[in-house]
């Protein structure tokens, strides 16, 4: 209204300037029936000027009459997806403090009603599948599939709401089956982790593999956790092929054998390797990859594997010592607590391959280089045994003594104390048989007084 009010204003404006302009009167003629009025150009411009203001004079009062009289009933379209909004902001806050299961229901009831209903239906789908809630979810979900606006961002939340139903209900073969789809349209991180849990549940072990190291390197998972996922990964793997090939161990090293280079030099991988061949008692190939170890992987990283732990597990070596000779090699290039370790592995070894000599020189090297543990001191008993060697063992003694205070006060506090424990049962056994005796005096006198 306000733009024709212009135009017709910038019209009769140029009329009127117009004989100015030209040098000549102008004149306008109005005819109506047989009445004709004649006015000049700033007559009219007068006349229009009065004519509009007292129309939108009229229509001002009419609008303020209308809304006064059915402007209630104009907005309560308005009122309404007003107070949902306000819902829908309550609901959110609600889900921000924890409280999901009252967020939910909030939700619930005004989801459609408010701006941008689908996302609000996204948000409700969320909190219900976070409570567990699958009948609700499907409900949602469904109303999300008729609210779908088909835009790339409607259809990608779609995508996955459908996969998280499916997680929620179980359905793992039809989420691996969507899964390869949406990753690659949407790969953002609540896919990934959910990629993970599908992989996890479909035992998809080679694809496990594929995807754990992405998601410690954009730090959805923690290394830690990562570790534990690819142990899995590979242990499955590995549990599979043997049970393609009936458990045998030469079918399970040839197949190790076939991996790539980047394969066999990781840790995780060659730690379950080393544990699946423990559990066939194939300890010359454990030895094998054991030793092999040493060279391939990170020391650092062995370190703070389980790798010595499974080492331990390996109850004698090969006849050539090759994993005594390997764990002698790089001895000085661990820290000193893993050094403790490697010591006590080394003794062990070569007291179960007879070599008591060596044993002894690693075990007299760990006693001297920390406090000795009991089975520390249990190994080194029996390796001095073992040489007959009296002076070390004595030596030996001495040191149990000093560790565990075994001193002589408090052997004399001990013989005391049996001492006196003896003492008094032997007061107590003479104190009964003085009343024994009085007791037979008095039968005596009681006979003789009856006889």
């Amino acid at each position: 209204m306000f733009r024709v009010f212009i135009w017709c204003l910038l019209f009769v404006v140029l009329l009127a300037l117009a004989p100015y302009l030209l040098s000549h009167n102008g004149q306008v003629v109005i005819y109506f029936a047989d009445y004709s009025y004649s006015l000049s150009l700033l007559t009219f411009l007068v006349f229009f000027l009065l004519a509009f203001g007292a129309f939108e004079i009229i229509a001002s009062l009419v609008r303020y009459l209308y809304k006064i009289t059915f402007g209630w009933f104009a907005n309560r379209r308005e009122r309404r997806q007003a107070k949902a909004d306000r819902l829908v902001e309550k609901g959110l806050r609600q889900a921000l403090v924890g409280d999901y299961r009252q967020a939910q229901k909030t939700l619930a009831k005004s989801a459609t009603k408010a701006n941008l209903p689908f996302y609000n239906l996204s948000q409700t789908f969320d909190l219900a599948i976070r409570n567990r809630n699958p009948r609700l979810a499907k409900e949602l979900l469904l109303r999300m599939i008729e609210v779908n606006q088909e835009t790339n961002s409607d259809k990608k939340l779609l995508d996955v709401s459908k996969l998280k139903y499916y997680v929620a209900t179980e359905q793992w073969q039809k989420a691996s089956s969507f899964l390869d789809k949406i990753r690659l349209e949407n790969p953002s991180e609540e896919v990934e982790l959910i990629a993970r849990k599908v992989y996890l549940n479909t035992n998809q072990y080679a694809m496990l593999e594929d995807l754990v190291p992405n998601l410690v390197k954009k730090e959805y998972i923690s290394a830690e956790k990562g570790q534990e996922d690819l142990a899995w990964a590979y242990q499955g793997l590995m549990q599979r092929q043997l049970k393609q090939n009936e458990n045998k161990a030469n079918e399970l090293v040839t197949w190790f054998d076939a991996q790539n280079r980047s394969h066999r030099s990781n840790l995780v991988f060659r730690n379950q390797m080393l544990k699946s061949l423990l559990q066939l008692n194939a300890y010359y190939d454990a030895i094998d990859v054991a030793s092999e170890t040493l060279r391939r992987c990170s020391l650092k990283d062995i370190a703070q594997s389980d790798y010595f732990s499974l080492i331990s597990q390996i109850p004698h070596d090969t006849l050539d010592f090759k994993l005594c000779r390997a764990l002698e090699k790089v001895l000085p290039k661990f820290e000193q607590e893993q050094q403790f370790t490697i010591m006590a592995i080394l003794a062990e070894l070569y007291y179960r391959q007879s070599k008591f000599d060596k044993a002894q020189v690693w075990v007299e090297k760990l006693l001297t280089s920390q406090t000795p543990t009991p089975e520390n001191i249990l190994l080194a008993q029996v390796v001095y045994r073992k040489n007959n060697d009296s002076e070390k063992l004595l030596g030996l003694t001495k040191l149990i003594d000093r560790q565990y205070d075994l001193s002589e006060n408090t052997a004399n506090t001990e013989a005391k104390d049996q001492d006196q424990k003896q003492g008094q049962d032997q007061t107590a056994s003479v104190a009964a048989g003085d009343k024994a005796n009085k007791a037979d005096k008095a039968n005596t006198v009681v006979e003789k007084k009856e006889a």
